[in-house]
């Protein structure tokens, strides 16, 4: 590619030793396997592609012993490639080679006699359940109910320390405005009894410790 400038001759003097730019005859005309269509590559290219006859599948199935099962082969993992020998010794142990037989077994209508592969079940799996429109929509409803309460308890403590906070804020406001007002009214009482004369000593006082000399100003 033209932006590729790392190992081009004009850019470092380096040259790409097996790849270059342009080629008349690329790889794809010139190697065999890679005319065919389904095959792109050696990574395309599925792990077994022989079509066995009836008879042939046959003899493959008489070379497995009786006491083997397909859920022991574990399928390897995904960084390790995908390889198949074909039908030799112990070809039921490949993974790829057990399947591809048991696909084509299922093809020519053989019965396969070595079991299923069984899907582990974790804890984490959700069974899947055919429910009606009205249990789904029960079941909606109850968990987006549940959402929603959990989203108006975000904060929670907050509202409920502002909360008590003003109960009792009001409940100290209360207090306050009956001491004020009640004290407006015995202070009015007293200076009504002042300028009636009608206030003659401090034993007729409600309080013993008022100041009488306070309302003579």
């Amino acid at each position: 590619a033209m932006m590729d400038t790392y190992h081009s001759v004009w850019y470092d003097g380096m040259q790409k030793p097996f790849e270059k730019e342009y080629r008349e005859r690329r790889m794809e005309d010139a190697w065999p396997w890679k005319k065919r269509g389904w095959e792109k590559g050696w990574d395309y290219q599925p792990v077994l592609t022989r079509r066995f006859s009836r008879e042939a599948i046959d003899a493959a199935l008489d070379m497995v012993p009786e006491w083997f099962e397909t859920g022991d082969v574990p399928r390897p993992p995904q960084r390790i490639k995908a390889v198949s020998d074909g039908i030799v010794g112990r070809w039921w142990s490949n993974y790829w080679t057990l399947h591809s037989m048991k696909y084509q077994c299922m093809l020519a209508g053989i019965p396969w006699r070595f079991g299923e592969r069984v899907r582990p079940q974790t804890n984490y799996d959700e069974p899947f359940y055919f429910v009606d429109f009205e249990e789904s929509k029960a079941v909606r409803d109850y968990r987006s109910r549940w959402i929603n309460v959990h989203r108006s308890m975000v904060g929670m403590s907050k509202k409920m320390k502002d909360a008590d906070d003003e109960v009792r804020e009001k409940e100290h406001k209360r207090l306050q405005n009956k001491f004020w007002s009640e004290r407006k009214v015995l202070l009015n009482r007293v200076k009504a009894m002042k300028t009636s004369k009608t206030l003659k000593n401090r034993d007729e006082m409600p309080l013993k410790g008022m100041n009488l000399r306070a309302f003579e100003a």
